[in-house]
């Protein structure tokens, strides 16, 4: 189930994933795949409507990764 999670990954779909992973009854594993799928995607993500809903601690960590810079 979580695998498909990760598949389905999408700049749509990305805002859900990140609030459901975080709760107490989610995922540490589709977690770090969603956000590893933000640094990955973060232009892309950064262009879309969902940018500005994604919570800041999460757009923090990724303006902070080597990844981006």
């Amino acid at each position: 189930c979580e695998d498909i999670i990760v598949e389905e990954l999408s700049p749509a779909s990305l805002l859900v994933t990140l609030e459901w992973s975080a709760k107490p009854h989610g995922s540490k594993w589709v977690a770090k795949q969603a956000e590893q799928y933000l640094l990955e995607e973060f232009t892309t993500i950064m262009r879309s409507e969902v940018f500005t809903k994604i919570p800041k601690l999460y757009l923090e960590r990724a303006i902070q990764s080597d990844f981006i810079q």
